[in-house]
């Protein structure tokens, strides 16, 4: 398994883009870019994904001590927000309602990255559901509990299912409410292996918040990847007016001269506001990190590397910024997949010269870059 993940990861690595190279190449062709940065890890990575960096001391706790933190608490473990905690639903809300979860997806990049690494890490999402939970605030039993439901994203059928629309506008037949039921099973099965895969983040090092953010990615994707085939199997069984609406009253597609006018204006101010959110989070990540270790001059080399790598993973990350959503379901899972091995590759590519930055530093700059988000 890691020969086949070396593999992938180096001939991602032969074709990384220079900064120059990146701003060109974008502007040509964005989807192009990251299909074909992304598409050989996709194929070649096995599912459940683990890649393997050489770590140095200290810059990661052992996995050992952190079980040993949490058998030891006097109470149960309530789970820290992970980053991006609703990714799964998010997914599949594109899926289906593409005009309501696009800016959702879209406005996760490279900023999910930085808060990984440098904080500050929220203690308490606020996502879909959390409102109807708050009752059990005051017992310790109920909040572990709805921790670990806020780790995969409050998903559960009282808590926004995405594709809710569709049994409220489309008249299925029981062989389509069948197929629709066996893609709903998958969805939630989906939904309880991202519980699974739950942790606690609070007394994690940067280093590990980040491999804790990039498995976690993996596992939604493995849940997407799940999910697949039944809705195919679903939309395959749709007659051609039943598609037509899934394609256009369900995405919300202009429908006139006026109304596309307006969602072009739209799509370049959100290409706008996308650039300028993207730069200001790298300049955020590495104004933190180096304020917080204050390079000394023979740290400045592997700083540099550090930066360059971070530039080339946010303008990967842009190009899929303000995409349209594609004409069909099955092409809109595919986009938000591109996107999640998208952010999966940057944040890999960014802990490992994270990883290296991090072995130059004296024993005081590691104490006080392993404080940084705590």
């Amino acid at each position: 398994m890691q020969r086949r993940t070396i593999l992938a990861v180096g001939m991602l690595a032969a074709v990384a883009l220079t900064p120059e190279a990146a701003s060109a190449q974008f502007e040509l062709s964005p989807r192009g870019i990251v299909g074909a940065l992304t598409r050989p890890l996709r194929h070649l990575l096995p599912r459940h994904h683990r890649h393997h960096i050489a770590r140095h001391p200290r810059a990661h706790e052992t996995r050992a001590a952190s079980r040993e933190t949490d058998a030891g608490a006097a109470q149960p473990e309530v789970f820290d927000t992970p980053i991006w905690p609703d990714a799964y639903q998010q997914l599949v809300g594109y899926v289906f309602r593409p005009a309501d979860y696009r800016p959702r997806l879209q406005q996760h990049g490279f900023g999910d990255i930085a808060t990984a690494v440098i904080g500050p890490l929220p203690s308490r999402p606020t996502t879909v559901g959390t409102a109807s939970r708050d009752t059990a605030d005051t017992d310790t039993v109920g909040d572990a509990a709805k921790g670990a439901a806020a780790c995969a994203g409050e998903i559960d059928e009282k808590a926004g299912w995405p594709a809710d629309r569709i049994e409220q506008t489309m008249a299925l037949n029981d062989k389509q409410r069948g197929a629709f039921e066996k893609f709903r099973n998958a969805y939630f099965n989906g939904a309880k292996s991202i519980k699974a895969d739950c942790r606690n983040l609070a007394h994690l090092s940067p280093t590990r918040r980040l491999e804790a953010m990039e498995q976690r990615l993996w596992t939604v994707r493995d849940a997407g990847v799940l999910i697949r085939e039944p809705l195919k199997t679903f939309y395959q069984s749709l007659n051609d007016e039943q598609k037509a609406k899934f394609n256009a009253d369900l995405t919300g597609k202009p429908n006139d001269q006026d109304s596309t006018k307006a969602a072009d204006a739209a799509t370049k101010r959100e290409q706008q506001e996308c650039y300028g959110k993207e730069a200001g989070e790298l300049q955020r990540f590495l104004k933190k990190i180096r304020e917080t270790v204050r390079p000394a001059q023979k740290q400045r080399e592997s700083f540099d590397a550090l930066r360059k790598k971070s530039s080339q993973m946010a303008k990967l990350l842009l190009a899929s910024c303000t995409q349209a959503p594609p004409a069909t379901p099955l092409e809109r899972l595919d986009a938000a997949d591109t996107r999640l091995t998208a952010m999966n590759y940057a944040a890999t590519t960014i802990d490992i010269a994270l990883n290296d930055f991090y072995g130059q530093l004296s024993k005081d700059q590691k104490a006080k870059f392993d404080a940084m988000g705590r």
